[in-house]
């Protein structure tokens, strides 16, 4: 049975693994680790039940994650138990089986006994596996509630604070309040945060690697995959990039009235003094305002309001900018727009438009539909 378990490269993984665990609970321990890191912890566990082994034994789980006021009050018992009825097909009952041939007595002999250490030991690390996992990561989100609007749907949240969000379309925020501090993340979309004062308890947003702490204000978050904008319409925020101030210098910027700041990955905010509050939340009236953006933007925004789409089979077009405003519900308006330019065909099929070059169709104006 040793040669089954015999692996000439098992020291060297365990070294490499063992240099993860350490390398995830020092980053796990920094206060400001993100939700993002938090999220490839959890996948990193998932993937081997060697990970969750070396991260339990190198951070002592008993004792170094205790520490967390967010650690359940359970019994181990009760966790294994909370495991099980979550996930039956991912822990194995222990000393249990509907097959005769299964069962263990005194009779048994050293062989027998011998695979059903491995049996065991193997159900043991399943069961180890599931309830690591379900309690690491419900450690992350212990209390935290989500809220989330579809395509075209707008909504207005009254927190337990007496903050007000209003969330656009095709967004997504969590919050987790607790007697220190309201910490919050937009996970995709845009909001407006009307936050109720409470200096003892600090408002905190995350959008993408940036973090914006309240002082008493009203704030518009856009949070796009590649970079975040904030626009404070009254009172003053603080905006830090934590992704990269350490390692750029750069401490945290505040923002008054009227001033906007870009956040972006691998880069320092970027300040914009007189920004154009009307602008930035004209969504809250279903109007987009374009100014000399890109068709493949323009079409990635009107997505976000809308069940149809605008498709671009044409890098030339989907470079191509164009300033305006426009109803963000009203794509067909939009479409008809770019019929009058002579070098844009339009086809029209179940999923949407698909716009196409037409420059070399001599004479072209509009496209059929």
């Amino acid at each position: 049975m040793s040669q089954v378990f015999n692996n000439p490269g098992g020291g060297a993984r365990h070294a490499v693994v063992a240099r993860e665990a350490a390398e995830w609970l020092v980053r796990l321990s920094d206060s400001e680790c993100t939700r993002e890191e938090r999220e490839e912890f959890i996948a990193w566990l998932r993937r081997s039940n060697l990970h969750v082994e070396e991260f339990l034994r190198i951070s002592e789980l008993t004792g170094t994650l205790a520490h967390y006021q967010s650690w359940p009050d359970d019994s181990v018992a009760d966790l294994i138990a909370s495991a099980r009825a979550g996930d039956s097909a991912g822990v194995v009952r222990i000393g249990t089986s509907s097959r005769p041939d299964m069962q263990l007595s005194e009779s048994s002999g050293p062989a027998t006994r011998g695979r059903w250490r491995v049996f065991l030991a193997l159900a043991a690390s399943l069961a180890i596996v599931t309830l690591a996992v379900g309690v690491v990561a419900g450690m992350f989100d212990w209390g935290s509630k989500t809220y989330v609007t579809n395509a075209g749907e707008m909504r207005s949240i009254t927190l337990e604070d007496g903050s007000v969000v209003d969330l656009n379309t095709r967004s997504r925020l969590r919050a987790r309040f607790t007697a220190t501090e309201r910490r919050l993340q937009l996970l995709a979309g845009e909001a407006i945060f009307n936050v109720a004062t409470n200096p003892r308890r600090p408002f905190r947003v995350l959008a993408g690697s940036s973090e914006i702490v309240a002082m008493g204000t009203q704030f518009n978050v856009d949070a796009h995959d590649s970079r975040t904008v904030v626009t404070v319409l009254e009172g003053r925020v603080r905006v830090a990039n934590n992704t990269d101030a350490r390692s750029q210098g750069a401490g945290p910027m505040e923002l008054g009235r009227g001033e906007q700041a870009v956040i972006a990955r691998h880069q320092p905010p970027k300040r914009i003094p007189g920004a154009d509050t009307a602008k930035a939340t004209a969504w809250t009236e279903r109007r987009l305002f374009f100014e000399g953006a890109t068709l493949a933007d323009i079409a990635a925004e009107f997505a976000r309001y809308n069940d149809k789409i605008i498709r671009i089979d044409s890098q030339a077009l989907a470079v191509r900018r164009i300033t305006g405003v426009f109803n963000a519900t009203d794509q067909a308006t939009f479409v008809e727009f770019l019929r009058t330019h002579s070098d844009v065909r339009v086809r029209e099929d179940e999923r949407g438009w698909v716009l196409e070059d037409g420059s070399g169709e001599k004479g072209a104006v509009g496209a059929e539909r």
